[in-house]
């Protein structure tokens, strides 16, 4: 009886010329099938290398796959790929460091919730909107809600796409956003 180096990983019955020789099929969740026709003492299971991850029952094809957007994995290994913690995101896959998790600008945060993928997932405080300047992830800051901006609850209605207020009151005027210069980001009336 043959028991396989990784548990539950899967071997069949090959016939190679004139001999039989087992031939790895499948390994467990968080490996990676390492396997060359031909060369059967090279066969084995793999744990997936950092910014990777195979989280199915069993891995076939001698794949792991990239960390989702929002996500991060530090090391080589079994493990699957951790979140983002709250207050960060991530708009790249295959990320290999917490450090690919970026902060949201000081005075914004994303409710709460873990392994964003966006900047647009960080909200400011009820009294300011997001400003993104375009490019770097340095020129997206919370800036202060222009007075006409204003709802009644004091809340800024410059923070929703559709830029109105909760209650449903729309604000007065076309609010634009400025796409370039020392302004690049902010809404003006």
């Amino acid at each position: 009886m043959v028991v396989p180096v990784v548990e539950n990983s899967s071997w069949v019955v090959h016939q190679a010329s004139s001999y039989n020789v087992l031939q790895l099929v499948s390994c467990p969740s968080g490996y990676r099938v390492v396997s060359n026709d031909g060369e059967w003492d090279q066969q084995r299971c793999e744990p997936c290398p950092s910014g990777e991850e195979c989280v199915a029952a069993t891995c076939r094809n001698a794949t792991c796959t990239p960390c989702e957007a929002g996500k991060y994995k530090d090391t080589a290994g079994i493990q699957e790929c951790r979140s983002c913690p709250p207050g960060t995101y991530n708009p790249d896959s295959g990320s290999m460091a917490f450090a690919n998790c970026k902060r949201c600008p000081t005075g914004a945060d994303t409710g709460g919730v873990g392994g964003q993928t966006s900047a647009s997932a960080c909200q400011c405080g009820l009294s300011s909107y997001l400003s993104d300047a375009g490019g770097t992830d340095a020129s997206i800051t919370c800036e202060r809600c222009p007075e006409g901006a204003r709802c009644a609850s004091g809340e800024c209605a410059l923070r929703s796409a559709a830029r109105n207020c909760t209650d449903g009151k729309i604000i007065p005027g076309t609010w634009v956003r400025v796409m370039s210069g020392e302004n690049a980001g902010k809404y003006w009336l």
